[in-house]
């Protein structure tokens, strides 16, 4: 049956949204004419995520009532819409077969007319990627539109379906991050406002690796600025992946759906799993762990790889799949789980090479968990810069993933030890920028002096960006409280492993030549990131940078 909405309806949830986010606007903007952004906005292209590029739809999810819950004890029944074309039906099946497999929720696809007064979900090609927040009644569309039809993508959708919220709307959210508002389209500033009274986080934590994150330079002006920064800076190419749930998203839904399913089962999981509510004699394991109870590492993908490492004072190595010739290829997975005695803890450090496809979010990586919480997702690392010194875990167990999705390159090799030094996780944090102590005084327009500038976010190329803040000292004061300067505009050196990759023809499976094309043609000379070009070894950009200044 065609897919058919009240013309009634559909203005009545845009009204609503307009409302919303004007308020949101008027928040951050006071009486800046809200139209005038709306329309420069809704003409530019727009992404969440570099793995969700080009979202034409409006993408702010819909209010739904925060207790809007799907019955656990009744099969959750979808259907397709005819827009849909095979492969988006495909990825579909997937990402709904993903979600039963690790939750006790069961789902239904009904071919067959269903009645408005029925409760279904129905996917459809809409104009971007987008679905309402929990259980709304009646036909519930979900938009799988133009760069949408991907697993990771769909199980987004279907997790806002089921009650998640996007992860940095969590009230706690900018304890993880910095928002960059001078970046953001400013009719979208509504989408980067954390929840406090709608959002319940079931005491999950934070998740940087989450599925619901949305990317570095989600609504950016430009699509390159970045509109949020990880505090932590390791983690800045984790956030927005689109490769699959994490563990604590699938936790969540687990939780409010299926807590009492293994009550007496006896089942225990170590190192943070939980038991299967579907399959109460065995656990569902955080990334990196498998085994019956989790207390080994999780199982390799096409490639003999991972393992177990009881630790000592020795040095032990191991690297990615054919480290370094001919190396990994795509579609591969490894984990090493890494334990030291009792007391002790786990350092390692990369060594030798060091060079994996590099893309703004990391496709293909190696992430280390070094965390007391091994729930949580790593620091993923990508590109072809070795990460320099050593890490230490908090505890006497720390875990290795390789994870290749998209190319064939050189990878990595770590060598790892039990050691007493202190935890050391990540290195010392980007310099925070600083201001004068706010003051606020009579009179308008009085500004304090500018802060010192942070570190360059990038060693060359000319994409590396800093800031400076300044505090208003009165009331309202024209003009911006943050600036940003590109910075390191020397060229990056050529990348001594990108011939081998431009040969390299299985980096056209899955059709994906057409997005990683440019990168490779340009790897064989110095680098600069656009709209900069190489001259004579410095980057240099003819058109001036939009809020940004030039500095070297």
């Amino acid at each position: 049956m065609p897919m058919t909405v009240d013309e009634s309806e559909l203005d009545t949830v845009q009204d609503l949204l307009l409302k919303m986010k004007r308020l949101a606007h008027r928040k951050v903007y006071g009486n800046r004419e809200f139209g005038s952004d709306s329309v420069v906005d809704n003409a530019k292209p727009i992404s969440i995520s570099y793995n969700q590029p080009d979202v034409k739809k409006e993408l702010t999810p819909f209010i739904a009532d925060p207790e809007a819950r799907w019955d656990p004890t009744e099969t959750i029944r979808y259907r397709f819409h005819e827009s849909l074309e095979f492969f988006a039906i495909s990825q579909v099946i997937n990402a709904i077969q993903y979600w039963e497999s690790h939750s006790c929720l069961s789902f239904e696809q009904v071919p067959g007319d269903l009645s408005d007064d029925e409760d279904f979900i129905e996917f459809f090609k809409g104009q971007g990627c987008y679905s309402m927040i929990g259980r709304n009644g009646g036909r519930q569309g979900v938009s799988i539109g133009d760069n949408c039809a991907k697993q990771g993508i769909v199980e987004h959708e279907v997790g806002h379906a089921l009650g998640l919220w996007h992860e940095q709307s969590r009230p706690d959210a900018l304890n993880f991050i910095e928002v960059e508002r001078d970046f953001i389209l400013p009719s979208f500033i509504g989408d980067f406002q954390q929840r406090f009274d709608e959002i319940d986080t079931l005491g999950v934590p934070y998740d940087l690796g989450s599925v619901m994150h949305y990317g570095s330079t989600a609504f950016s002006t430009d699509q390159k600025s970045k509109t949020i920064l990880t505090r932590d800076p390791l983690y800045q190419s984790t956030i927005g992946q689109r490769e699959t749930l994490s563990f604590y998203d699938l936790q969540k839904i687990n939780i409010v759906y299926c807590a009492d399913k293994c009550a007496g089962s006896g089942t225990q999981c170590a190192n943070g799993g939980y038991p299967h509510p579907r399959k109460c004699s065995q656990c569902i394991c955080p990334t990196g762990f498998g085994g019956p109870n989790c207390e080994e590492n999780e199982p390799s993908q096409n490639a003999d790889c991972g393992g177990v490492l009881n630790l000592g004072d020795d040095w032990m190595e191991f690297s990615s799949p054919d480290f370094p010739d001919p190396g990994f290829q795509p579609d591969q997975k490894c984990a090493w789980v890494m334990k030291a005695p009792a007391g002790l803890r786990v350092e390692m450090e990369f060594i030798e090479d060091f060079s994996f496809l590099c893309t703004s979010i990391c496709n293909d990586y190696v992430e280390l968990k070094l965390a007391a919480d091994h729930k949580n997702t790593g620091f993923r690392f990508c590109c072809s810069t070795m990460p320099t010194g050593s890490f230490v875990s908090e505890n006497h167990l720390a875990v290795a993933i390789f994870r290749s999705q998209i190319a064939s390159d050189v990878g990595f090799k770590l060598r790892a030890r039990a050691t007493e030094l202190p935890a050391r996780t990540t290195p010392a944090p980007i310099q925070a920028t600083t201001v004068a102590p706010r003051i606020t005084i009579e009179g308008t327009n009085i500004w304090a002096d500018w802060g010192s500038w942070s570190e360059c976010s990038r060693s060359c190329g000319g994409c590396g960006i800093r800031s400076r803040k300044r505090e208003c000292r009165t009331k309202e004061c024209d003009g911006k409280r943050q600036e940003f300067a590109s910075c390191n505009l020397v060229a990056c050196p050529v990348d001594k492993n990108c011939a081998r990759l431009l040969s390299n023809q299985k980096v056209c499976a899955g059709g994906v030549c057409n997005k990683l094309g440019d990168v490779l043609s340009r790897c064989l000379e110095p680098q600069c990131c656009p709209p900069f070009y190489n001259n004579n070894g410095v980057c240099v950009n003819d058109a001036p940078t939009s809020g940004l200044t030039r500095r070297s």
